[in-house]
C-alpha cells in the first residue's frame, strides 16, 4: 500500500511526503489540475455536468489526468479488490500530526476519516508530471494463499489447532480493516489458559484473540499486543491481503524462517 501510494505521488507530480486519498466509491468536486489513480480496481470517470444523462469521460487508472473547474472525478463500486488511492498534483494539504497526515483508526490520531461533503485542502500544484510507464496492476487473487512462519507464540495452541491453521480454509470477514483482516472460519484452540502481558507485534502478525479467528495485522496495526501471535505473514504477502474482499477465501501456508 504505501508502495502504491508513493506511484501515484511521482506520477501526479507530488513530493513523497505528500497526502494520497485512499478511497472506496466517491465523488469528487474540486478544480484539480491533476490526479492520478491507481485500482484495486474501480471504474474512474469525469463528469462533466450532474444528472444521470450528464456526459461522462472514463479516466484511465495508473495515468495523470487533468480535471478541468466543474468537472467532477467519480469513483465507482470496485470490480476487483476493496482499495483504491488517488494523487493529487501538489499533495492534500491537510494539518500534519507527529509527521503524517494519515488517519490513525486507533488512536484518533491526525483528520477525521472522509465522509460525504468532506473538504479537503490542497498544496501547490508541480510542474507537469514526467511520463511513467504504466505498468499493469494486477488484481487481487481468487484466492488468498499466504505464506507465514510459525511462532512466536504458535506453543499457545494445541497441536490440532495449528494444524488446523495450516490445512484448512479460511474465509476474509466483512469485519477486515486497515488494522487487519479479520478471518472466518475453524477457531484454534489454546493449550494454555491466561493471558499474555502485552509485547511488541509486527507488520503481518497473526494474532489469535479470544474468539480464536486469526487476525493478520495490516498497516494500522497497534504496536503492541496482549493476545498470542501464533504466526508471522510474509511481508511480500501482504498487499494482496490489504485487497481481499469479504468472503475471499485464505490458506495459511507454512514456510521456513529465512
Amino acid at each position: 500500500m504505501r508502495r502504491r501510494a508513493s506511484q501515484e505521488r511521482k506520477t501526479a507530480s507530488g513530493p513523497d511526503p505528500a497526502a494520497v486519498a485512499g478511497l472506496a466509491p466517491v465523488h469528487l468536486d474540486h478544480p484539480f489540475q491533476r490526479v492520478r489513480e491507481v485500482p484495486g480496481q474501480q471504474p474512474f470517470r469525469l463528469a462533466r455536468a450532474s444528472g444521470p444523462q450528464a456526459p461522462q469521460d472514463p479516466a484511465v487508472a495508473g495515468a495523470p489526468v487533468a480535471v478541468p473547474a466543474g468537472v467532477r472525478l467519480e469513483v465507482g463500486a470496485a470490480t476487483a479488490g476493496v482499495r483504491s488511492y488517488v494523487a493529487v498534483s501538489g499533495g492534500i494539504a491537510t494539518e500534519p500530526g507527529l509527521g503524517s497526515r494519515a488517519t490513525d483508526l486507533l488512536s484518533g490520531l491526525g483528520p477525521p476519516p472522509l465522509n460525504d461533503g468532506t473538504l479537503l485542502p490542497l498544496g501547490t500544484p508541480g510542474p507537469p508530471p514526467a511520463r511513467v510507464a504504466g505498468a499493469p496492476q494486477p488484481g487481487p487473487p481468487i484466492e488468498l494463499v499466504l505464506r507465514v512462519t510459525p511462532g512466536p507464540r504458535d506453543d499457545w495452541f494445541t497441536a490440532r489447532a495449528v494444524r488446523n491453521l495450516l490445512t484448512h480454509a479460511y474465509r476474509v470477514s466483512a469485519a477486515s480493516n486497515h488494522i487487519g483482516l479479520r478471518t472466518e472460519g475453524p477457531a484454534l484452540e489454546r493449550a494454555r489458559p491466561g493471558e499474555l502481558p502485552s509485547e511488541g507485534v509486527v507488520l503481518g502478525a497473526v494474532q489469535v484473540p479470544p474468539d480464536g479467528r486469526p487476525v493478520v495485522f495490516l498497516a494500522d496495526h497497534p504496536t503492541t499486543g496482549g493476545y498470542p501471535v501464533v504466526a508471522v505473514v510474509r511481508a511480500t504477502d501482504l498487499p494482496a491481503a490489504a485487497q481481499a474482499v469479504p468472503g475471499a477465501p485464505v490458506r495459511f501456508l507454512p514456510v521456513r524462517r529465512r
